[in-house]
């Protein structure tokens, strides 16, 4: 049973006013709340890093930002820095919310996610795999994982750029943003509930939540 100085205390009224304001669909920062035994977190659950890497390097890799989300319209925006990689192996998106996180590898692959790989730009999961081949699970190099057809492309992002997000679960529709303006195509046919996530490849990729914006459709 909750205490009454539970129910009253800081913390819990800011949970509140953050589960309206997602309500209402305001823009809101989300916390990382949790990640596979890859990923560690950090600065207050807004940093999300690739601790280790192995030969199936995107086991156990994923972070999910908030809970799950089943109408209105979310926006959220990542910093990305890749460590020692010249390029981001980086996945941001959303997931079916049944998704067990713990042990997720290569959400992209699925039909369970729909996310924008910060490498290339290109759209992956619900089935799309533009670039034909799958980042490698075993390569030290993703850029030779790749197709050269620039169709398959939207633009790749650098090191500290940020990738946003616009959800509108009523429309179904994921729009993606490059520093604050429109990036690609996006993805359509969405449905609730779902998470949102980010899956990293590489030792010390990083993603970290910025503060809260809005993005318009």
């Amino acid at each position: 049973m909750a205490r009454m100085g539970d129910i009253g205390s800081p913390e819990a009224k800011g949970r509140k006013r953050k589960r309206e304001q997602e309500a209402a669909g305001m823009a809101v920062r989300p916390l990382f709340t949790e990640a596979g035994a890859r990923v560690t977190l950090s600065a207050g659950n807004t940093v999300a890093t690739k601790a280790r890497y192995s030969n199936g390097n995107w086991a156990k890799s994923v972070a999910v930002l908030g809970g799950s989300l089943m109408t209105g319209v979310h926006c959220w925006e990542v910093q990305m820095r890749a460590g020692g990689s010249s390029t981001l192996p980086i996945m941001v998106g959303v997931c079916k919310a049944g998704v067990s996180m713990a042990n997720a590898a290569g959400l992209y692959l699925g039909s369970d996610a729909w996310c924008m790989y910060a490498r290339n730009g290109s759209l992956w999961g619900n089935g799309k795999s533009p670039a034909r081949v799958a980042p490698s699970s075993t390569s030290s190099s993703d850029d030779s994982d790749y197709s050269s057809d620039s169709d398959a492309f939207d633009g790749a992002f650098a090191q500290g750029d940020r990738l946003g997000c616009r959800l509108d679960l009523s429309a179904g529709t994921l729009s993606f943003f490059k520093n604050g303006a429109p990036h690609g195509r996006g993805h359509t046919g969405i449905v609730g509930p779902v998470k949102r996530f980010v899956e990293l490849s590489k030792t010390n990729a990083t993603v970290t939540v910025c503060e809260c914006v809005s993005f318009q459709s």
